[in-house]
């Protein structure tokens, strides 16, 4: 049991580390922290980031998740919130272009969630909002490892995610801004 816990926080320490750097749609538009001068890129730079939707109550909302193994996703906490945690009505997205339109689709959906213990929709996003989701066996088509420790003052980082380009309204796409 040791051994879990362990891998867990260093799967929330990275975790923290990325939602501190970046958020999606539903975060506080305020915030100091944004990605300027990112680019879109192709879906397979990086596998292990996908796009995620939530249905809750009737309301659309898609987030970033990153696999950190075959069955397990790092999120934001207020991804799933108001969804069920034995339950979650969340899905990967999937891609595919028909009569020359990308059309997205319900890929795989999740089986359950956990939330850091200290997580608080009030606190908007904060180092306790982040979630591990649970997928069925190989979801993944990719995966990342998550750092061994902390980046270093000035080291560069490459931040992956999906969201809008709020300046110019336009939608979806993966975005990497180092």
């Amino acid at each position: 049991m040791k051994r879990r816990t362990f891998v867990a926080g260093k799967i929330v320490a990275t975790g923290i580390l990325a939602f501190m750097l970046v958020a999606c749609g539903a975060a506080n538009e305020n915030s100091e922290t944004k990605v300027t001068n990112g680019k879109v890129i192709g879906d397979s730079s990086y596998p292990s980031v996908v796009q995620i939707y939530a249905a809750v109550e009737g309301k659309p909302g898609t987030c970033t998740g990153t696999f950190v193994s075959k069955t397990k996703m790092i999120t934001a906490g207020h991804c799933v919130e108001s969804l069920d945690s034995s339950d979650p009505k969340l899905y990967v997205l999937g891609k595919r272009v028909e009569n020359g339109e990308e059309k997205y689709f319900a890929k795989v959906k999740a089986v359950s969630f956990k939330r850091h213990p200290k997580y608080d929709i009030s606190l908007g996003v904060s180092r306790y909002d982040v979630t591990i989701v649970t997928f069925p066996a190989d979801s993944a088509s990719g995966f990342s490892t998550p750092a061994s420790k902390s980046p270093s003052v000035g080291q560069k980082l490459t931040i992956v995610g999906y969201g809008a380009n709020v300046l110019t309204g336009v939608p979806g796409g993966r975005v990497n801004g180092s």
